[in-house]
Parts: C-alpha cells; sequence; structure tokens
C-alpha cells in the first residue's frame, strides 16, 4: 500500500475513494477515475470496468455488524466528523490510511469495497511460485 492523498474534497466531488483505490494498487492518484464524482449511480459498474485491464474486479458489501472476510485489503466508505460520505483504506478490518490529511477514522462504516481476482488460479499459481 503506498499512501495516496484526495485532492478534490465534499460533495459532489471529492476524490477520496480514487484516493483509497490508487493507495490499494499502488498508482498515482490521476491514473485512477474519479468513479464517485457527481454522484455517480454507475460508479461501481466503472469502477468494475477499469479494474478488468489489471485481472480484477470489485464486490461492495453493505456494513452489517460482521463482515465474514477478516483479512487483507479493502476501501471502507462511511460518514467523517463532518458528517461527509468519505473512503478510508482498511488492513484485516483496521484502519491504516486516511486519505484526508489530517482526518482520523469513520464516525460509521456503511460499506466495505473489496477487490477480486477474476482469475484466481492464475493468481494462486503465481503465488506458489514464489514459495518455491
Amino acid at each position: 500500500m503506498k499512501p495516496v492523498y484526495q485532492t478534490i474534497y465534499g460533495r459532489p466531488n471529492g476524490n477520496s475513494f480514487a484516493a483509497c483505490v490508487a493507495s490499494i494498487l499502488e498508482m498515482n492518484l490521476e491514473d485512477v477515475p474519479n468513479f464517485c464524482a457527481g454522484d455517480n449511480p454507475r460508479w461501481m459498474n466503472d469502477l468494475n470496468k477499469w479494474l478488468y485491464q489489471f485481472g480484477l474486479g470489485a464486490l461492495t458489501v453493505a456494513f452489517q455488524g460482521e463482515i465474514p472476510i477478516e483479512k487483507g485489503w479493502c476501501c471502507a466508505g462511511g460518514h467523517s466528523h463532518t458528517g461527509v460520505m468519505h473512503a478510508v483504506v482498511m488492513k484485516d478490518m483496521k484502519m491504516v490510511h486516511n486519505p484526508h490529511p489530517g482526518w482520523g477514522e469513520l464516525i460509521d462504516i456503511v460499506d466495505y469495497t473489496f477487490f477480486i481476482a477474476l482469475n484466481p488460479p492464475r493468481h494462486a499459481n503465481k503465488a506458489a511460485q514464489k514459495q518455491d
């Protein structure tokens, strides 16, 4: 994970989610589209179309008190201390990066966006080769 900070703040064009994606994928912010700009109702579809080039997909799960995936990286969406929807980077279900400088944890979490390998055997084979 490479911490990337957002450059656009507030609704409707804040880019905290794009900064989280850039952080997890270790990319520059300018290389990640601002999927949520303008309260885009198709942001998840746009995200998945973009991730496909990397062999990845994304799945957003509404928070219901307990998440079955306890390990790995994801983005959490929720309300900041100002009441604005915001995204942060999580590792093993703990916040490790807030793309807004100076802000702490979210007040509440609404959902989690997990990144998934579209071809798990290919990734498992690469992992097995590294262990040899």
